[in-house]
Parts: structure tokens; sequence; C-alpha cells
């Protein structure tokens, strides 16, 4: 069974591989930091906090990375700050809401650690 894993693999691109850790990983950090609140689904908590099955902020990098780091308290985002995430966990986490919710595309570290909030 290993030996179809690997022929699997390797038929993949090095890109389209990362891209697949980023979201497993990425989905790993929403359930531990988001899906409390955000629902495991994204399907939010009523007035509470916003679903992201319909955010149209989900391809603004930028955005995501400022609400992500230092939370929110205004009238349409009620969350807090997750100062403990580095740079490559927003990225990751960033990727997987893209992925569930948005357009699949990678964000990359790079991307997320030039942002200033």
């Amino acid at each position: 069974m290993s030996g179809f894993c690997i022929a699997v693999n390797a038929c993949k691109s090095e890109q389209q591989i990362r891209y697949e850790q980023f979201v497993i990983s990425g989905k790993n950090l929403y359930e531990n930091h988001c899906a409390n609140c955000h629902g495991k689904n994204g399907e939010g908590l009523r007035n509470l906090y916003p679903a992201l099955t319909s955010s149209s902020k989900l391809g603004e990098t930028a955005y995501l990375t400022c609400l992500i780091q230092n939370g929110s308290t205004g009238k349409e985002v009620n969350m807090p700050a997750n100062p403990a995430l580095y740079a490559i966990d927003i990225a990751q986490v960033i990727t997987y809401l893209n992925d569930r919710w948005g357009e699949k595309k990678i964000t990359e570290t790079e991307e997320v650690a030039k942002v200033k909030c």
C-alpha cells in the first residue's frame, strides 16, 4: 500500500504538494484557533461571529493577516487577537480558508510577513 502512495505523490508537482501541506496545516490551525467561534464549516455564530462561507474578504491577504494577528472588536467583526501565530501559520490558515470558501491558491509566508498592520 505504501508503494501506491509514493507513486501517487510522485505524479504531483512540488507546488501542488506544498499547497496541500498548507491546506492540511491550515485546517489544523483553523480547528484549534478559529472553529470555536466561526464554526467547523465556517457558518459563523449569528451576529456575534461572521460566517466565512460568504465573506468577500477572503482574497484580501493583508486584511486577513491583520485581523488574525490583531483581532477586532468592530461592528462587522468581533475576534480575539492571535499574536502567538507566526507568518507561516497565518499563511496556512489563509490558504485553508481560500481552499474551502474562496479562490484555491496558496498564500505565501513572505506575502504575510511583509504586511504592516
